[in-house]
């Protein structure tokens, strides 16, 4: 008896380790989130744009872009290849993750169970965003993340956020910099073309220029 309390005790210790050590940070507030581009703009007092200067050599991060500002186009592709399931999980997708876990167990081909919100949690979170975080406890973090964002922001707000912060290209980062750097116009004007060619390096920023095309 005494030695299946003792058991029992060091199970809750170590579930109660696993939750402290893969507690996410706080969510942060949606609003707070726009601005922080890397150019610092000069107006006119008609609001004309006199002259653009860089603040971060590292990344080009131009204006926070509104959802409805980006070309459905370009939403409806990157949901479909990221996270197709995207409007009915939790942040989760549980189905993702049993596949991915059967593949695993059977010698299949990886499959990916990250889903878009995870994602975005690993923007948030440099933690997570580092290279190298992928062993399970970050995984579990990112995991935890997505649900709080889920139960805080709109599914319309956690995919603006993530357009706006996803690297796409070299020092091109959110969805404007990437349709004016790479394009030549507003996320609003892309084709379907160029909206296919936008997915291609939001899946693979690094990839050589012949895998894209």
């Amino acid at each position: 008896m005494m030695r299946r309390w003792w058991l029992l005790a060091a199970l809750a210790a170590a579930l109660l380790a696993v939750v402290f050590a893969t507690a996410p940070a706080p969510v942060p507030d949606f609003a707070g989130l726009a601005g922080g581009g890397s150019e610092a703009l000069l107006l006119a007092r008609d609001g004309r744009v006199l002259d653009r200067r860089r603040t971060d050599g590292a990344v080009r991060r131009l204006a926070w872009v509104p959802l409805a500002a980006v070309s459905p186009a370009v939403v409806r592709r990157l949901q479909a290849a990221e996270d197709r399931r995207f409007l009915e999980h939790g942040g989760v997708d549980w189905r993702g993750v049993g596949g991915a876990l059967r593949a695993q167990l059977t010698g299949g081909p990886n499959r990916g169970a990250s889903t878009i919100t995870m994602q975005l949690a690993a923007l948030l979170d440099p933690r997570l965003g580092r290279a190298g975080a992928r062993g399970v406890g970050q995984k579990l973090i990112q995991a935890r993340a997505a649900l709080a964002i889920e139960a805080r922001w709109s599914k319309a707000q956690i995919l603006e956020a993530w357009l706006n912060l996803l690297p796409f290209r070299g020092e091109l980062v959110g969805i404007d910099a990437a349709a004016r750097g790479l394009a030549g116009r507003s996320p609003a004007a892309l084709s379907e073309a160029e909206a296919a060619v936008l997915v291609a390096l939001a899946r693979g920023p690094s990839a050589a220029p012949a895998v894209v095309v």
